[in-house]
């Protein structure tokens, strides 16, 4: 008996840590999530019941580098998502045809195909193309019910992001209908499916315009068959007059600074100068005998 009281003591002990432990778990989640709501301005007008259930059915996930982030959850239920930091990329992908020039059989051409939700295949010659259309950061909403039909939504490292189940957001009442307002602002800001395919298109061509451009000059052989004569006449001038003048540099005594040790330098130097007095001295001496004096 004793020992069953024991147990049933310690049992009891360790139930209630584990629930008072939960029970603030789930407190500090439920104020994180309110605290992430009021950053939004769509939910002041909110009353307190639907926020507290709002906070129930919500949860804040912070995804990795390339995560794809859907607007269903694991029940396929859709949801909404609120960009807390971070920012997504909405990518749309497109199923084109490849077929061959009739004038440049070489060249890779491409057109859209009528039914974008097929396979690719190497038969047909259907290929599926990705294309990056734009980015929401912090502050931005989707997975209200805009056309995300094609489209795929890659996390970048470290984006956080509020997850409210659609319902819940769209039966609350918002003042002047700003939930269908931003569905309408991002069905128009996301660019239709030709857009999107006519951007591909130009992106291509210029790849390989700069392609062909960089191997045409990279494989140009360099002439051999330059001669002095190939080269202007003013530059040619230039060199004569610097030849000329490194020329008389020469015989500046000071020319030979820098070469030498210092030592050296300074005896060049005092010679150099004594060489040239006596010089100017002998040819003052000339003159002179030439006069007659």
């Amino acid at each position: 008996m004793f020992r069953k009281a024991v147990k049933s003591r310690v049992l009891k002990k360790k139930n209630d840590t584990l629930g008072s432990l939960l029970h603030e778990t789930i407190k500090k989640q439920r104020e994180e999530i309110r605290t992430a709501m009021m950053k939004f301005p769509y939910f002041n007008s909110w009353p307190e019941d639907k926020i507290h259930q709002c906070c129930v059915h919500s949860v804040i996930i912070t995804y990795g580098e390339n995560d794809i982030v859907r607007v269903k959850d694991d029940a396929n239920v859709d949801v909404t998502q609120f960009v807390l930091e971070g920012k997504v990329t909405v990518i749309q992908r497109l199923v084109v045809q490849r077929y061959k020039d009739k004038i440049n059989p070489n060249k890779k051409c491409y057109r859209l195909y009528k039914d974008q939700n097929a396979i690719p295949d190497s038969k047909l010659n259907l290929e599926s193309i990705f294309m990056q259309i734009c980015h929401l950061r912090d502050g931005a909403t989707f997975g209200l019910g805009e056309e995300l039909c094609k489209h795929t939504i890659t996390a970048h490292k470290g984006t956080k992001c509020l997850i409210i189940p659609r319902h819940i957001v769209i039966q609350n009442f918002v003042l002047d209908n700003i939930w269908e307002k931003i569905i309408l602002f991002l069905n128009t800001v996301y660019p239709t499916l030709e857009d999107v395919f006519e951007q591909f298109l130009i992106s291509r061509n210029w790849k390989e315009y700069s392609e062909n451009l960089y191997n045409s000059h990279s494989s140009r052989a360099p002439p051999t068959n330059i001669c002095i004569h190939d080269i202007p006449l003013t530059i040619r001038s230039m060199d004569l007059n610097y030849s000329k003048c490194f020329e008389g540099a020469k015989n500046n005594p000071l020319y030979l600074i820098g070469e030498n040790s210092s030592s050296s330098t300074l005896v060049s130097i005092v010679s150099k100068k004594e060489s040239y007095s006596r010089e100017k001295k002998a040819k003052n001496d000339q003159n002179i005998k030439k006069k007659g004096y």
